[in-house]
């Protein structure tokens, strides 16, 4: 079998969990997790070998940045577009416990420059009913052309497996 490599971007708002979903896909700490915004300011890189797959994950500053245009800010927005161009695939994170689907659906319109692969993934689905997403999902999955969604509790672990078997 040949292998495959994939390169992933795992992008979100502050404090979304994509440090502590990058820590629980890889196995060990090799980001911080922090409630102090923008505790991410640098691209951080993890790898992980499964059978015949090599996974490359990029934990990426807060999308916040996306449009950031401060002088102070500019080092964070280099380092998110820097971690999608390089990905083939954007894991796009969002706390199922506060978002704004307006806002997301504009992020998603603004990450199709690109021209990537993205699939939505509900974190802190332990802190919610997840009942209560599934209208969300149904109307992003017709209102853009998402296809892929998936529902975890990075901190506890929960739905990676489900993550890693799309993934590979």
């Amino acid at each position: 079998m040949k292998k495959k490599l994939l390169k992933i971007s795992i992008i979100g708002k502050t404090n979304a969990g994509k440090s502590t979903l990058i820590n629980g896909l890889v196995g060990e700490t090799i980001s911080i997790t922090n409630k102090k915004i923008n505790t991410t300011e640098s691209l951080i890189l993890g790898v992980i070998n499964i059978n015949e797959h090599q996974l490359i994950f990029y934990d990426t500053p807060g999308l916040s940045n996306l449009k950031a245009y401060f002088k102070n800010k500019k080092n964070l927005k280099r380092n998110l577009w820097s971690g999608l161009i390089e990905s083939d695939i954007i894991l796009y994170l969002i706390d199922s416990k506060k978002y704004d689907i307006e806002e997301i659906k504009k992020n998603i319109k603004k990450l199709d420059e690109i021209n990537k692969q993205i699939t939505i993934i509900f974190n802190k689905n332990d802190l919610i009913n997840k009942k209560t997403i599934l209208p969300t999902i149904q109307k992003l999955s017709l209102e853009t052309h998402i296809k892929n969604f998936f529902s975890i509790s990075a901190k506890k672990k929960l739905g990676l497996q489900n993550l890693f078997k799309f993934l590979c």
